[in-house]
C-alpha cells in the first residue's frame, strides 16, 4: 500500500507557474480555508530538533545482549499470542467462561503491551 506522507523525503512535485497557484488557492483550498504554505507544498520543510531518548536505565548499550533478549521473548510471546487465539474469539467467547477466556486474552494482551513498552511486568 502507497504512503499518503507528505514526507520532505518523497518526491516533490513539479512547481507551478504563479499563475497556477493562485488559481489553485481560490479553488477548493481557499473555499474550505485549508490553504496550506508554500513550505508545506514544496517538501522542503526541515523537522526541528528532534528529542534524544537516554534509554541507560534499562539497557547498558545498543548491543547489549538484553536487547535482543527482549526482542526475542516479544517475538515469541506474539506468535504464542496469536496461535492461541487467531480466528477464536467469536468460538470461544460464545462458550460458557468465555467471559474469562477473553479476559484471559486481553490479560496477555497487556502483557506483550508492556513488554514493547519496557513496563516490568504485572503480578498475575
Amino acid at each position: 500500500m502507497a504512503s499518503r506522507s507528505s514526507s520532505p523525503l518523497r518526491k516533490s512535485a513539479p512547481k507551478k507557474s504563479p499563475a497556477v497557484k493562485s488559481k489553485v488557492a481560490r479553488s477548493g483550498a481557499a473555499r474550505s480555508g485549508t490553504a496550506r504554505s508554500g513550505t508545506a507544498k514544496s517538501g522542503t520543510a526541515k523537522a526541528g530538533k528532534l528529542p534524544e531518548w537516554n534509554l541507560t536505565d534499562l539497557y547498558s548499550a545498543i548491543d547489549a545482549p538484553e536487547i535482543s533478549r527482549d526482542l526475542d521473548r516479544m517475538d515469541a510471546e506474539c506468535i504464542a499470542f496469536e496461535n492461541d487465539y487467531k480466528g477464536k474469539l467469536a468460538e470461544e467467547t460464545a462458550k460458557e467462561g468465555g467471559g474469562a477466556w477473553l479476559a484471559g486474552a486481553v490479560k496477555r494482551y497487556e502483557a506483550i503491551d508492556d513488554l514493547r513498552d519496557g513496563s516490568p511486568p504485572m503480578p498475575a
